[in-house]
């Protein structure tokens, strides 16, 4: 979702889902506008050697797998990447943006 839908499909709750003031705080946050803090989720397909975990990331039993400033290498890409084949679904795996915006540019 870009931001600019994030933002429209915000507004359509506004004092419904989302308080009215607060949301008004959210959508005038100059950081709103930029993807980065709405896209930062990825598949363990995704993933480059470097990256860095941002969240914690859990099991479907919400046992730790890699703990929040994991630097991903070739092997833990690999280990999710064959994690996520045996259990069917892809993760929701968290990064650092910075990251994110250099797997964008492709460096």
């Amino acid at each position: 979702m870009s931001p600019r839908d994030a933002k429209i499909e915000m507004k359509k709750h506004r004092n419904t889902r989302y308080d009215g003031e607060f949301l008004d705080v959210l959508l005038d946050a100059d950081d709103m506008s930029t993807s980065k803090l709405l896209n930062t989720s990825l598949k363990a397909s995704e993933l480059k050697p470097g990256m860095v975990l941002s969240q914690n990331l859990y099991n479907d039993s919400h046992i730790l797998i890699l703990p929040e400033g994991h630097v991903f290498t070739d092997s833990t890409i690999q280990k999710l990447n064959h994690f996520e084949h045996e259990r069917g679904k892809a993760f929701s795996i968290h990064v650092e943006p910075e990251e994110m915006k250099d797997a964008e540019d492709g460096e």
